[in-house]
């Protein structure tokens, strides 16, 4: 290893990735506060990647995160490298506070950023203990290079953002799970000391359900090597302001930019990459605890926080409260906020696809009718609308009925609670064929839902055999939204094909099913 005299750091749309960054170790200058005194990880060689206000942690001899034999160091934390404030663009002196949630600034979701952005700027802390800040810095090392900012929302509005038991609830970690996706991110670059832009949202509340999001950022730190990614990724470690979870780091595990290499960093600019986290926190893992989660509430140090509003109302969808019990989260399963009957702020999955049991009559689904922005968040109504929803003649409208026909209802909306509908299949179980869709029509913008009805005889050959069996086990690991998953595969409904379909199959062998 070769001493470095000057730290460089940089930073574009894949800072919240990967494992570790495999460069050599890094001695920091005391005039550079921005990693002086950081963790060295002894058993890499490396300045440590840590969350801040996190445990150090890392993957056991099996090279893999999330295994049991996880290395975790409850008495080395991550300290406040980076410092996130809202609702500004500078400042000057000690680090402002957080602003509280009724001192958030607003953004506005709209596609292709048309919304309101929220304005942020990012520090420099010196060393500090756990995520508390220090004094500010001007590190050499943070001129003139970039800077990734993302957000993440509280979906559920148990006041947290992560996995947590904060909330009471042991039961919603896959509803909890799906908040480690980020909802907004940009780039900024940092000058003195400071990076400073603005941030569009994708998500948000309607204006009595307003999203609680927090404002994160991360930076590679390291020298620029030309034999490492072409002189454009850093080749050192990942600095992180708090986060709900462990993300992947290393360029290697995410950087898809084609044989020629990485680009030059660019404003607004986003790599072929998907933010995904190494290591999920478990809060009754005494290690952990509930040092990844992040509260809304404006007492997080090193994060700042916005609210979230929907856009403009354009068009109707479904909805569907999500079991806590049993919902997994997925890149493809939309949840946002929105309010029940009694005007409680609930959270939806808003549906592009559902699983309907094809078990007969008697065990309808509880959906909703509400009213969407382009992005599909529950949105303001202007005035009172009638939608149509219809079906293609397999999926019953069980409630409400008032026109005696199945396969149609018009309903009238009045604000955005929306309207209550069950839907069921009919006759016996495992009697119909596996796709129907639904309609939900305003006369302006239909919107569309496929329904799936799948039975475990899934290649149709009429008896529940080792073929199925098979043709389920071969699809195991896809999820919703992936290029080969197939929903006559997904018994449970939950978005994923694995083990408790291939289970479903397994426990009905030698069952006899007509062929619809």
């Amino acid at each position: 290893m070769k001493p470095i005299n000057r730290l460089w750091i940089a930073f574009f749309a894949v800072a919240l990735m990967g494992n570790h960054c495999s460069g050599p170790l890094i001695f920091v200058p005391n005039t550079d506060g921005l990693l002086f005194a950081d963790y060295i990880d002894f058993a890499t060689g490396l300045v440590a990647e840590i969350v801040a206000g996190a445990p150090l942690v890392r993957p056991g001899p099996d090279g893999n995160f999330g295994t049991a034999d996880d290395v975790i160091s409850p008495s080395i934390v991550g300290d406040a490298d980076l410092v996130v404030r809202t609702g500004m663009t500078s400042f000057s002196g000690p680090f402002p506070p957080t602003p509280t949630p009724a001192g958030a600034p607003v953004a506005v979701a709209e596609p292709f950023g048309q919304g309101v952005p929220v304005s942020f700027v990012v520090g420099a802390s010196s060393s500090a203990p756990a995520n508390a800040p220090g004094p500010p810095t001007v590190p050499p090392s943070l001129e003139g290079v970039p800077v990734v900012v993302a957000a993440f929302g509280d979906l559920d509005g148990d006041g947290f953002i992560g996995i947590t038991h904060l909330d009471g609830d042991l039961l919603d970690f896959g509803i909890e799970e799906a908040e480690f996706v980020p909802l907004g991110r940009t780039m900024a670059f940092a000058q003195g000391g400071q990076a400073s832009g603005s941030l569009s949202l994708g998500a948000g509340g309607p204006s009595n359900a307003p999203l609680s999001v927090v404002v994160t950022a991360a930076a590679y730190a390291g020298p620029l090597d030309p034999a490492f990614f072409g002189g454009i990724v850093p080749d050192g470690p990942l600095m992180m302001t708090e986060l709900p979870f462990l993300p992947r780091t290393d360029p290697d595990d995410l950087i898809n930019a084609g044989p020629a290499g990485p680009s030059q960093p660019v404003v607004g600019g986003l790599l072929a990459v998907e933010i995904e986290s190494a290591y999920d926190p478990d809060p009754a893992d005494l290690r952990v605890g509930e040092s990844f989660t992040i509260p809304v509430d404006g007492s997080a140090q090193t994060v700042s926080l916005a609210i979230g509003r929907t856009g403009q109302h354009s068009r109707f969808g479904l909805g569907q409260r999500p079991d806590p019990a049993t919902f997994r989260s997925g890149g493809h399963r939309l949840l946002r906020p929105g309010l029940d009957d009694a005007g409680a702020v609930v959270v939806y999955e808003i549906l592009n696809r559902l699983m309907l049991p094809d078990d007969g009559a008697g065990s309808p689904q509880t959906l909703r009718v509400l009213p969407l922005d382009r992005l599909g968040n529950v949105a303001d109504m202007a005035t009172n609308a009638t939608v149509t929803i219809s079906s293609g003649g397999i999926v019953r409208i069980v409630s409400p009925d008032t026109d005696g026909d199945p396969f149609a209802e018009t309903v009238t909306l009045t604000d955005n609670r929306g309207v209550s509908i069950l839907l069921d299949d009919g006759g016996l179980a495992f009697d119909d064929v596996n796709e129907d869709i639904i309609v939900v029509d305003d006369g302006l913008e239909p919107t569309l839902v496929e329904i799936s009805l799948p039975d475990p005889d899934v290649d149709d050959s009429g008896l529940v055999d080792a073929a199925d069996h098979a043709l389920v086990s071969g699809l195991s690991g896809l999820r919703l939204g992936d290029p080969f998953f197939d929903p006559d595969a997904d018994l449970s409904g939950d978005g994923r094909i694995d083990k408790l379909d291939a289970d479903i199959v397994n426990n009905l062998l030698g069952l006899s099913i007509p062929v619809p």
